[in-house]
């Protein structure tokens, strides 16, 4: 799924909830919080095991929990037939992928316990400014009114402010700051906090701090967020300016309507406001006018093509002075014409410039090369702070090539626009505008399968049947052991790119459960296999391939978006390779930080995992969301006393959740045994403002 394709931002959100409603906390995230808080915490975000409409905790006289468990569904016993068993019961034909909302934001409200405390989620009705009292902590819904003013709309700063909203879009959340502000007029409005000093976030909620939410984006251009959003003539909204993994700092919050922007920076629509800059750049890049401004126009093309956008003294452009800014440039062109830098930096230098100095040529984040640093910046910064600082010191090799592919949206394949898929937007522009016109989210996050439900219910375009010529047996969204059977007799009915001709097969569709990385494998198969993955039907792209003579076991891993479909061929390697076969799906292994959410299915700890997981099963099932951290840390001893980050210590994960979490990601083993020098490295690398040197 991923390739060297240009896109428009990078995913939306570094981990997506279930609950698309903001909380209120008074207890600030990554500071361990009293039992009673975390109880209270509980009442709100776990009590149903998962994110339901109008879902009420009654207020009582003692404090009660109960709850369903989680959104796992029916459980239907195996049926068998002669040939095949199947997880869900064996079907023929091809079975429906499905399609849904992302998220719900329903009404929910924890009541108050014994008098004590109280708080309300998102979408509960408030009158004046409500408190959430926990452990002293108070949180008052208390926006700063901007009125209806457009542009730069306020700056400041958010150190020292309170981390009291989930801001849904972030795994790692901070502290910040909201804003109420009046729409003059009806229309589409594009909120951002491009020109801040730090990795924001951004979070829009309807009418008030507890209202619906309406938009939510991590990172666009250079880590910096930003949103669209359709507001009515005097509706009032609050904007929430947060942070990444405890980042804070110097925000500027910018609200304009629809019209082309700044050439220079990153924006949601066609073309720039300098015409002449916007004619060269989409000479190039025709996307910049028929699709969006985005950090690739912006922040690639224009730096290199317009002079208001280059920085100063650019060797790309006549300067008055000889030299120019790039010293490895100037000398390779001033040993061509030394005038170029004894007299005058002139147009013909700049064109110099141009064939000979990369830093006039944008360089391929997707691939390796020599120089240091790619063309697109935002991807260049979110390798080089995330992953490597050689990437942008040394040189841009394999392993930067690989953090790119897997992080940033200039590396990642757009996908059909009928089904869920890991791409931002769709392959068909004029079918994408349509849908982001509506579900702006569609085209700074990944397109879910709401986005490609969109695509009929918005008559954006029309969606053909699934192939599903090749499919014996559906599957549904079954993990673990999913199929067992036999080859012999089932024909070959199709090509793996990966086995020779002759080999017998079944097929299978399979619908992804969630976002997260699946493996596939014929572990317990009794002749030599080959397995296949297509998406997303039987006329399909190949997404995965595997088979070798004399192995019985075939193993394919992929990353795959909640509701995506794949296709899966069961076949023997070549003529003859005939058998019993097992076919299992499995999830990552568990070794995510269980006092906080992390990118796994359950947590390192499997007692832990397995007190949580009684309470919501949703947790082992498809992602360790915060509310299971939340869970852990009232019912786990490995979540008791948690040590300093900055220091070692022989118990896993340690006393800054925010921190732990981002750090085991990297270094698994820093939850699952003990907090070693390694991990403190992690800590002083990735958790901003925790150990300082």
């Amino acid at each position: 799924m991923l390739a060297h394709n240009r896109l428009n931002s990078r995913v939306l959100g570094r981990y997506g909830r279930d609950c698309r409603s903001a909380v209120r906390l008074g207890t600030p995230r990554g500071i361990p919080a009293s039992l009673a808080t975390l109880t209270f915490a509980l009442g709100i975000v776990s009590a149903t095991g998962g994110c339901a409409d109008d879902t009420t905790a009654q207020t009582d006289t003692e404090s009660t929990s109960t709850g369903t468990g989680g959104g796992s569904g029916d459980t239907t016993s195996p049926t068998t037939s002669p040939m095949t068993t199947v997880a869900d019961g064996s079907s023929s034909g091809m079975g429906s992928s499905g399609t849904g909302s992302v998220g719900s934001s329903g009404d929910t409200t924890a009541g108050s316990s014994s008098g004590e405390t109280t708080a309300t989620a998102s979408g509960t009705e408030t009158e004046g400014n409500e408190e959430s009292s926990t452990s002293g902590s108070v949180f008052v819904c208390d926006p700063i009114d901007l009125g209806s003013v457009l542009g730069e709309v306020h700056t400041g700063s958010t150190v020292g402010e309170s981390n009291d909203l989930l801001v849904d879009c972030v795994k790692f959340d901070s502290v910040e700051r909201e804003f109420a502000w009046t729409a003059p007029v009806t229309g589409t409005y594009q909120i951002d906090t491009l020109g801040s000093s730090y990795d924001t976030a951004l979070m829009v909620l309807a009418e008030d701090c507890f209202g619906t939410q309406l938009a939510c984006n991590d990172d666009f251009g250079e880590l910096q967020s930003a949103v669209l959003v359709d507001v009515a003539e005097g509706e009032t909204i609050v904007v929430v300016v947060d942070g990444y993994g405890g980042g804070n700092g110097e925000y500027v919050l910018n609200i304009v309507t629809s019209a082309p922007g700044d050439c220079c920076e990153p924006g949601f629509f066609g073309g720039c406001d300098d015409d002449a800059c916007e004619t060269l750049v989409c000479a190039v890049d025709p996307e910049c006018c028929t699709g969006q401004w985005d950090a690739i126009c912006a922040l690639n093309y224009a730096p290199t093509l317009c002079a208001q956008c280059a920085e100063p003294d650019s060797c790309c452009f006549p300067q008055k002075d000889g030299g120019c800014n790039d010293p490895m440039c100037e000398t390779d062109v001033c040993a061509i014409d030394a005038s170029c830098c004894d007299t005058e930096w002139n147009q013909a230098c700049a064109d110099l410039a141009e064939q000979q100095c990369t830093t006039c040529i944008p360089l391929d984040c997707c691939s390796p090369h020599d120089e240091t640093g790619c063309g697109d910046l935002s991807c260049e910064q979110i390798v080089c702070e995330q992953w490597d600082p050689w990437c942008c010191d040394q040189v841009w090799d394999e392993s930067c090539v690989q953090f790119a592919n897997n992080n940033c949206s200039v590396c990642q394949e757009q996908g059909p626009c009928c089904y869920a898929n890991a791409g931002i937007g769709c392959e068909e522009p004029e079918v994408a505008q349509c849908v982001c016109d509506t579900m702006p989210e569609c085209c700074l996050g990944q397109w879910t399968d709401a986005c490609a439900a969109a695509v009929t219910d918005l008559m954006c375009g029309t969606c053909d049947p699934p192939d599903g010529s090749c499919v014996d047996f559906d599957l549904g969204s079954a993990l673990g052991e999913v199929a067992t059977g036999s080859n012999v007799g089932a024909g070959d009915n199709g090509t793996l790119t990966c086995a020779p001709v002759g080999g017998e097969e079944h097929a299978f569709t399979w619908l992804a459960p969630s976002t997260n990385t699946f493996t596939f494998d014929t572990v317990g198969s009794d002749f030599d296999t080959a397995l296949s993955v297509r998406f997303p039907d039987c006329a399909g792209e190949e997404i995965g391939c595997t088979g070798f003579l004399g192995q019985m076991n075939s193993i394919v891993t992929l990353e795959l978006v909640e509701g995506q479909p794949v296709v899966i061929t069961l076949e023997g390697y070549g003529a003859g390779a005939n058998g019993n076969y097992v076919l299992n799906i499995n999830l990552p292994a568990n070794e995510g930080f269980c006092c906080a959410g992390n990118f796994s299915v359950g947590c390192a700890s499997a007692t832990c995992e397995a007190s949580v997981c009684d309470v919501q099963p949703s947790c082992c099932v498809e992602n360790w969301d915060d509310s299971c951290g939340l869970i852990a840390l009232v019912e786990c001893a490995v979540c008791e006393n948690l040590e300093d980050c900055c220091s070692d210590h022989d118990s896993p994960g340690c006393d800054d959740l925010n921190c732990a979490a981002q750090v085991c990601d990297f270094e698994p083993s820093c939850c699952s045994s003990g907090w070693s020098d390694t991990c403190i490295e992690w800590a002083f690398e990735v958790c901003i403002g925790v150990c300082e040197l």
